[in-house]
């Protein structure tokens, strides 16, 4: 059964009117008149809430309509893709910020010159890493490990444009030299 139909058939078996609907889940009446008429679906917060509601399974709801399943699975992606964006951007910013804050701190002819190449090294060494380890397992189900493996790489890449950027801009000893 279609999920905008099996929300109607539920709602009515309740004896509830879509008002009553809407009251109870804090959203707009218009809201449920779009679900039942198909136009519009519920997000994920949205179908557990009405499942409690008439005491419906998720599956009872969701697997009929493919429609449903399909708008699931994009969403899952979609947060994954974000997740990914967001703990790339986050560990590129760890990493160059604090490469820049070691080497400002080193004093030129005070360490050897190998020292300065460390973290640099380092920025380079982990995506490396990652991406043999991506190679290795490409032709596996992707796994959180691949996840974790794509974004040490990517930030380990950004690391080095954005180490590059914060030097042009704070014209830092080593980091001009280096980069």
């Amino acid at each position: 059964m279609e999920l905008a139909t099996a929300l109607k058939a539920a709602r009515q078996r309740a004896n509830l009117s879509q008002q009553a609907v809407a009251d109870e889940l804090h959203i707009s009446r218009q809201s449920i008149s779009k679900w039942e008429t198909g136009k519009t679906l519920p997000d994920i917060e949205n179908l557990i809430r009405l499942s409690t509601l008439f005491d419906l399974s998720l599956d009872d709801l969701i697997k009929g309509d493919t429609t449903m399943m399909t708008k699931i699975s994009h969403d899952s992606k979609v947060f994954t893709i974000l997740k990914i964006v967001l703990a790339t951007l986050v560990l590129t910013i760890v990493f160059a910020l604090t490469i820049a804050f070691t080497l400002v701190q080193l004093v030129p002819g005070t360490v050897h010159p190998i020292l300065v190449y460390v973290p640099i090294l380092f920025s380079l060494i982990v995506p490396v890493g990652a991406l043999l380890y991506m190679l290795i397992n490409i032709r596996k189900q992707p796994s959180r490990g691949m996840k974790i493996a794509l974004v040490l790489a990517l930030a380990g890449v950004l690391c080095v444009f954005t180490l590059r950027i914060l030097a042009t801009f704070f014209q830092l000893p080593y980091l001009t030299d280096i980069i």
